[in-house]
């Protein structure tokens, strides 16, 4: 990559591009935006863990309405797979939710010197942190809906086999 470009990944424009003449506009934006990050990421965490919470209460529904019943016509070694991957699977929900709630959480506030570098870094390091819990909170949600669709075609094939 030479000097004057830059990738779409960075923050810094290339060095040969001209300053739009509404610049300050930008300057302005790119501040209320800084200022509104953590609000954000803690809003899409609201929304990310509402969802989660919601797939784990249909899971939960389901899974009551089958019962064990319907675990017992499965074959024996599955039987064993079916638990194991329901309690993974439960697991990995439940985390995600619980990190997605840390996510919408307020960071700690102390500070002697209460001024507007103070509270830039607070949301700056608020917005990181509850971005990286909404980030794990993701990956294990997804995680725990990877688990059971296995869970499901594994059950269908001994389901179709016995």
């Amino acid at each position: 990559m030479s000097i004057n470009t830059t990738s779409s990944h960075s923050d810094t424009p290339p060095l040969d591009m001209p300053q739009p003449d509404d610049h300050r506009d930008w300057d302005k934006a790119a501040q209320e935006f800084q200022q509104d990050v953590l609000d954000k990421v803690q809003a899409s965490a609201g929304v990310w863990a509402g969802g989660i919470a919601t797939l784990l209460g249909l899971f939960g529904t389901v899974a009551l309405v089958t019962g064990p019943t319907e675990v017992a016509k499965l074959s024996d070694p599955i039987k064993v797979v079916a638990v194991a991957a329901t309690v993974v699977a439960g697991a990995l929900a439940a985390a995600a939710v619980l990190l997605a709630t840390q996510a919408q959480e307020l960071p700690d506030l102390s500070s002697e010197n209460w001024n507007g570098r103070a509270y830039r870094a607070y949301v700056m390091s608020g917005a990181m942190r509850a971005r990286q819990k909404l980030t794990r909170s993701r990956f294990l949600g997804l995680g725990a809906a990877g688990v059971l669709f296995l869970l499901g075609i594994i059950v269908m094939i001994d389901s179709a086999v016995h």
